[in-house]
């Protein structure tokens, strides 16, 4: 720990000091000129000899106070970040760490201040591992597969304790001498090395605001540059808040740094490339390209030159008789777009991948929320989205769903796209007819159109077989989002944690439709970590099995407490997924083989039913607050699910699911509808419903203030 505090004391203390040596003969002819030494006792002057002598020495003394102090306060924030709160939440020592840790942090910190200060990711011990690897996963396997293929498991966990010895060791040896034993693991094998498609499995979509504030697409598109671009200096700049944990626990942001980064393709592995420092946007229209050039001399155009610049690119419209261009391509497979590409001209690539972020100008517009998660997936004009982009932003034709937005998940976690989304979301405005409002900025913002015609034409077969891979899995994947009969002020009330409540419902929900025990996955964070990402919360146990099978509130509880307890593991760093995840990559490179990997899918198969809650506060009006995202199912028979309880009284819930699953998305969330009924039932036996799914879905927005006469919440 001491050592990077250490580096970045001299780095950003010391250093700019050494310059300032050469100033001393200058500040001893001022400090003579004002003569500051005549009050004391002897001599009214001294010469300048003396002088300098003294200020020498009282300034090297005030310089090494200075960073005495300053390596002081950050080694003590470095070690009271170390301390085992989750063990001890309500000791007294954990309320003195507290208070102390307060008194050190900073008042207005930069975004990245803490970074170097957070402990890095902890390495469990392969028995823990192994011990949660059964808690969560032989009760799965021994409900749907039996006695003996548990027996199996078991031996096939013995086989992993005694083979893991050399991958541990390395892993332990990587630990100790770098910044972190998963991250660039992680990224590389778990997203980089991946050859599949992007969409709609790998990267996550969202839609708009309950409520857009304007029908007029070049005012829409002129709001979302202009304010996008103005994060993204806050961010490059940082003076974006610091994210500190109910404002006293910092948190890892060094995902932030591949906010404007594009995923360029490889022969065997793709590559991060950010481009924050970029001041150009790309713009898609019908299979043509623009580029949108809003900074001069530094400084951002306001909206409305903006505007007329999305304007003169809606105005070049023509009826080619085409909707897609080159975007589709990033559709295809990693490897055969890497190929492709190669033989696009390097000047088009460089521009595109270099924007800051990309915007598509669709012709559709969305008649629904559904519609409109689905068209964050898939466009409304396919094949007009570059899939590679940390953010694809479509801006619809009209109507009340102005835009959606696509993001790739290598860049970066949908927690932090929903932080971009709120900033963005709260400063948004225009005026009674929709125009954009004057902000700060030039008046001078340029456009221009990259020749990609000649392309089109070139690679005509490959950009076809990307629309077509598309246009595929648009009609065969269903998503939307829906409303619950009630949220999370009710569940807590219960004495239950409103996220394990919904875990449990959803495995509910799953074992009716499939009478099997789904291999189930929520996306938990490491962000209290250096280079921290994801863990994985496994919220299948003995009791929410017995739960699914035979309802009561005794194993609804214990299911739900199975849960809390599990993520206190992830808190702690010592979940069993990213490690299992660790020997497997580490055992490859040894040449080891597990049984577990081998010969179990029910360890390393993608989930039945993948599943991501976000609790964020939301500090803007209902109207402005974003109606919620989601991702693709992983498997052809499995469901997406993400869902939303910001609110009180009712929850957002996003699903997608495949054609080949038992249902749809709306019979999946039909079947969500009723078991929470039925769970509150159990629990009040005279609850009775007095409006269903149907009734509460065409007000959702309107509703989500929760003070309807009609809707009882």
């Amino acid at each position: 720990m001491t050592i990077p505090i250490l580096k970045e004391v001299v780095w950003n203390y010391a250093i700019p000091i050494v310059p300032a040596y050469h100033l001393l003969p200058t500040v001893s002819k001022f400090i003579i000129s004002l003569d500051p030494f005549s009050v004391l006792p002897g001599p009214s002057t001294l010469n300048e000899e003396e002088i300098l002598v003294l200020t020498l020495k009282y300034g090297l003394a005030y310089v090494s106070c200075y960073i005495g102090v300053k390596l002081a306060r950050r080694l003590a924030i470095g070690g009271l970040l170390r301390y085992n709160w989750i063990a001890r939440p309500k000791s007294i020592f954990t309320k003195i760490w507290a208070v102390t840790l307060k008194s050190c942090l900073y008042s207005k910190p930069r975004f990245y201040e803490y970074e170097n200060l957070l402990p890095r990711i902890p390495l469990p011990s392969v028995k823990h591992t192994v011990g949660l690897l059964k808690l969560v996963t032989g009760p799965t396997i021994l409900e749907n597969s039996g006695e003996k293929r548990l027996e199996e498991f078991n031996d096939a966990c013995d086989q992993m304790l005694k083979v893991s010895r050399k991958p541990q060791a390395l892993l332990m040896f990587k630990r100790l001498f770098t910044k972190s034993w998963l991250a660039d693991l992680w990224i590389d094998y778990a997203y980089l090395s991946s050859r599949g498609s992007l969409m709609p499995s790998s990267n996550y979509f969202c839609a708009d605001t309950f409520h857009n504030f304007t029908k007029k697409q070049a005012v829409r598109a002129s709001s979302v540059i202009y304010w996008t671009m103005r994060y993204y200096d806050e961010l490059e700049n940082e003076r974006l808040e610091a994210i500190v944990l109910n404002g006293l626990i910092p948190t890892d942001c060094h995902i932030f740094k591949n906010f404007s980064a594009t995923r360029v393709p490889g022969k065997e592995k793709d590559e991060l490339v950010c481009s924050i420092k970029s001041r150009h946007v790309v713009v898609f229209r019908k299979g043509r390209v623009f580029i949108i050039h809003p900074y001069k001399n530094g400084e951002l155009a306001n909206p409305n030159s903006i505007k007329n610049c999305v304007q003169k690119i809606l105005d070049l419209d023509v009826e080619s008789g085409k909707d897609y261009g080159i975007a589709a391509l990033t559709a295809l497979g990693r490897t055969e777009w890497y190929d492709i590409r190669e033989k696009i001209p390097k000047e088009i690539i460089s521009n595109i991948e270099s924007a800051r972020f990309t915007l598509s100008l669709d012709t559709e517009n969305p008649k629904s929320e559904h519609e409109d998660l689905h068209l964050g997936c898939f466009g409304g004009n396919s094949g007009n989205m570059w899939y590679d982009k940390s953010i694809n932003i479509n801006v619809h034709s009209e109507g009340r769903w102005g835009c959606t937005y696509n993001m790739e998940h290598a860049c970066g976690e949908a927690t932090i796209f929903g932080l971009y989304q709120l900033w963005y979301c709260a400063r948004e405005e225009y005026d009674s007819e929709g125009e954009c409002l004057e902000f700060p900025g030039q008046n001078v913002c340029e456009m221009e159109e990259l020749d990609v015609e000649k392309v089109n034409i070139e690679l005509k077969d490959e950009i076809l077989k990307g629309l077509n891979y598309i246009l595929e899995k648009k009609a065969s994947m269903t998503c939307g989002i829906w409303p619950t009969p009630y949220g999370k002020d009710w569940i807590k009330k219960q004495r239950i944690s409103p996220d394990g409540f919904m875990q449990v419902v959803l495995q509910l929900v799953y074992y009716k439709l499939n009478k099997t025990i789904p291999k189930m996955y929520e996306s938990g964070s490491l962000a209290l970590y250096y280079l921290g990402r994801t863990e994985t919360i496994r919220s299948v146990s003995q009791k929410s099995i017995d739960f699914c099978k035979n309802p009561s509130l005794e194993s609804l509880k214990q299911a739900c407490q199975h849960i809390v307890d599990y993520k206190k593991e992830v808190v702690l760093g010592q979940a069993a997924d990213r490690h299992l995840f660790g020997l497997y990559v580490v055992g490859r490179y040894l040449g080891i083989k597990y049984d577990l990997f081998e010969n179990f899918e029910e360890v390393w198969k993608m989930d039945n039913l993948s599943t991501s809650s976000t609790p964020l506060a939301f500090k803007v009006s209902i109207a402005k607050c974003p109606i919620g995202g989601g991702f693709g199912p992983q498997l052809p028979d499995a469901f997406g699910v993400s869902y939303f309880y910001s609110y009180d009284h009712t929850m957002g819930v996003a699903i997608s699911a495949f054609k080949d699953s038992k249902t749809d998305a709306y019979g999946f969330s039909k079947v969500v509808w009723d078991t929470m009924i039925e769970v509150r039932q159990m629990m009040e036996p005279g609850y009775v419903c007095r409006y269903g799914q149907d009734d509460l879905m065409p007000a959702f927005g309107d509703r989500m203030d929760g003070k309807s006469a009609k809707f009882d919440f």
